[in-house]
C-alpha cells in the first residue's frame, strides 16, 4: 500500500457545517461519480469559481460521491455584501431553487471585511477574463465537433505512457480549462437575466402572460438544445436525417452524459432504435407551435396594455431567448469535450494493465501513474469498493446541511428526500398531505395518473397522458416528454432542464417539490397546476 493516506475525499460534506445543493448540479451529473470524473469539476472549480475563501469552505462538493454546490456560501457572500437571509435566498431561487422550510445559511467564522478582500479581486478579474473571451463563444461552438474528433484521434494514436501523459499536460489539460471557461461565459449571458424578466413582466401583465412570454426561445433557424435531440428524433423518423447524421450531431447527449464511466449513447448500437421506439407517434413540432401560439397570444397583450414599453420588452425578450439558446447550445458542446478524458482514461487503462479500473484514479493522478508513479494504482481497490455502495444507495436529498452520512441516511426507514439537516436531531419526513408544493416550472393546469420513474430506462412503462414523476430529469429524459400530461419533479428550479423543456413544449410543470417521488405512488390520480407551483392528489 502506499505510504501516505488516499487524498481522494468522498464526502465533503463532513469538512464543516455547510449549506449544499444539487439543484442544476445533479441533473447534469446524476449519478455517484467516478474520481476520474469528479476531477473534471475540481478543474472547473479552480478555473472559474470566484468563491474560494481561507480554509476548508469549498464551493463545489463530493458529498457521498455526489456532485453539491456550496450554496451556503452565497449566504455568506450575500450578508457581507449587506443584503438580509431573505433577499438572498429569494435571489437565489431561480437558479438554485427555494430552500425547503427550516434550511438557514450558516454562519462562517470569517469577519465581513475578510470575506469581502477574499472574493472582491477574484470576482473582478473573472468579470475582466468573461468580457475578453466573450467574443470566441462562436467560434468555440463552431470548431468543437472536429476538435473533438481530433483528439480523440490523436489520443487513440499514441503508443507510449510517456506520449500520452505529456499528452495531457499540452493539449488535454489546457482544453478543458477553457472548455470551463465557455460554460461559465454562457451560463453568465443565460441565467439572470431570465429570472429578473418573469419577475417584471408577472407584476406588470400576471403570472399567465409573463410565463408565456418566458417560452418558446427557438426559432426557426436555432432550436434550443435540450429539445435538439428531440426534434432530431422526429426528423429520423420522418427520414428527413439520416442515422449516422443524427448519431454524430447528439450521440453524447444521455442521462449519464458527464459520468466518464459510463459509455456514451453513440457507443451502444441499440440506442438510436430505443429513442426512436419512446418517440413513439408523438409530434413534438405540434406542441411547439401551440405554445407559439400561446406566446403570440401574450404578445398581443402586451402590446395592448403596456404599448409605450412593448418594444423596450421585447428587446429584452430577444435578448433572453438568445442567451438561453447560447447557454443551452454551449452546454452540449461542453458535455461533447468533456467527453474526451473518456478515451484518455481508457487509453491510460490499456497502457497500465488498469483496464477500467483507471477511472478511480483522478485526471490529475493518472498522467503521474503514466510517468512511473506505479503506487497510485493502490488506492483503486478502496476506491472501487466505496464507489460500488455508494451507488448501490438511493438518490440523496435535495439540500443537505451539514455532516451527511449517506449510509446512515438510506437506513432510515422515516428518511427525508427533500432537506437533510446534520446540525439538528434527526427530523420526522414533511406533512403527507393531499397538496405538493414546488417551484412554477411551466403554466398550466392537467390531471392524470401518476408514473413515478427511476429512471429514462424505465420509459417503455410510460404511458400517453399520465403525469411523469421523477426524482430529477435531464437531456435522456426528453423523449418522453410529448407523451407526458405534466411533469413533477423533487428537485429543480426555473432554469432546470424540466422547467425548461416543458416550458417550450407547453406541458405544465412543478419542479423542486422536494419529495414527490415519496409522497406520491404510481396510480395515484392528481392534478398539477404549473402556474401555481402545486400538485394535489385528488385520489
Amino acid at each position: 500500500m502506499p505510504s501516505l493516506p488516499d487524498p481522494y475525499l468522498w464526502n465533503d460534506s463532513l469538512l464543516g457545517d455547510f449549506l449544499w445543493t444539487k439543484t442544476n448540479f445533479g441533473e447534469a451529473v446524476p449519478d455517484v461519480m467516478t474520481p476520474a470524473t469528479r476531477s473534471i469539476f475540481a478543474i472547473y472549480d479552480e478555473e472559474v469559481m470566484p468563491f474560494h475563501l481561507s480554509g476548508d469552505y469549498p464551493a463545489i462538493g463530493n458529498v457521498g460521491g455526489r456532485l453539491y454546490f456550496n450554496i451556503g456560501l452565497i449566504g455568506c457572500i450575500g450578508r457581507a455584501l449587506g443584503f438580509s437571509a431573505q433577499r438572498i435566498a429569494e435571489e437565489s431561487a431561480g437558479i438554485w431553487g427555494s430552500l425547503p422550510v427550516g434550511a438557514e445559511f450558516p454562519p462562517i467564522p470569517l469577519s465581513r471585511w475578510s470575506i469581502l478582500r477574499q472574493i472582491l479581486y477574484p470576482a473582478l478579474r473573472i468579470r475582466l477574463r468573461i468580457n475578453r473571451e466573450r467574443k470566441e463563444i462562436d467560434g468555440f461552438l463552431t470548431d468543437a465537433p472536429a476538435l473533438y474528433d481530433r483528439i480523440v484521434g490523436e489520443i487513440n494514436g499514441l503508443a507510449s505512457a510517456a506520449g500520452l501523459a505529456a499528452y495531457w499536460d499540452a493539449t488535454l489539460d489546457p482544453t478543458l480549462r477553457r472548455v470551463c471557461r465557455m460554460l461559465q461565459i454562457a451560463t453568465a449571458a443565460g441565467t439572470d437575466p431570465a429570472v429578473f424578466l418573469k419577475r417584471k413582466l408577472t407584476k406588470s401583465l400576471g403570472a399567465t402572460d409573463a410565463a408565456a412570454l418566458i417560452s418558446d426561445f427557438s426559432t426557426e433557424s436555432e432550436t434550443l438544445a435540450s429539445l435538439q435531440p428531440l426534434l432530431g428524433l422526429a426528423r429520423v423518423a420522418q427520414g428527413t436525417l439520416s442515422r449516422e447524421a443524427y448519431s454524430h450531431r447528439f450521440g453524447h447527449r444521455g442521462p449519464h452524459e458527464i459520468e466518464l464511466s459510463f459509455p456514451r449513447p453513440v457507443d451502444d448500437p441499440h440506442w438510436l432504435e430505443s429513442q426512436l421506439a419512446q418517440l413513439q407517434e408523438h409530434d413534438p413540432l405540434a406542441l411547439m407551435a401551440e405554445q407559439r401560439s400561446r406566446r403570440d397570444n401574450a404578445l398581443t397583450d402586451l402590446r395592448r396594455r403596456l404599448p409605450k414599453e412593448a418594444p423596450s420588452i421585447e428587446k429584452e425578450l430577444a435578448a433572453v431567448a438568445a442567451g438561453s439558446r447560447l447557454r443551452e447550445q454551449t452546454r452540449s458542446e461542453v458535455v461533447r469535450l468533456f467527453g474526451v478524458a473518456r478515451p484518455f482514461v481508457l487509453k491510460a487503462g490499456r497502457l497500465t494493465g488498469l483496464g477500467d479500473d483507471a477511472f478511480h484514479l483522478t485526471l490529475l493522478e493518472l498522467p503521474r501513474l503514466l510517468a512511473g508513479e506505479h503506487a497510485l494504482a493502490d488506492f483503486i481497490p478502496a476506491r472501487k469498493a466505496m464507489y460500488r455502495r455508494l451507488a448501490a444507495l438511493p438518490p440523496y436529498p435535495a439540500v443537505i446541511r451539514g455532516p451527511f452520512d449517506p449510509f446512515t441516511w438510506a437506513a432510515n426507514p422515516q428518511r427525508r428526500l427533500d432537506f437533510f439537516d446534520g446540525t439538528q436531531p434527526a427530523a420526522s419526513p414533511a406533512d403527507a398531505g393531499s397538496v405538493l408544493s414546488g417551484t412554477a416550472g411551466s403554466a398550466g393546469v392537467a390531471e392524470g395518473i401518476v408514473r413515478v420513474l427511476a429512471s429514462p430506462e424505465e420509459g417503455a412503462t410510460f404511458q400517453r397522458g399520465e403525469v411523469l414523476v421523477a426524482h430529477i430529469t435531464n437531456v435522456g429524459w426528453t423523449p418522453l416528454f410529448p407523451r407526458a400530461a405534466a411533469v413533477v419533479t423533487d428537485v429543480g428550479a426555473v432554469l432546470s432542464h424540466a422547467a425548461i423543456v416543458a416550458r417550450e413544449l407547453g406541458i405544465p410543470a412543478v419542479v423542486g417539490t422536494g419529495d414527490a417521488t415519496v409522497r406520491l405512488k404510481t396510480g395515484d390520480w392528481v392534478r398539477v397546476d404549473g402556474l401555481a407551483g402545486t400538485v394535489k392528489k385528488l385520489r
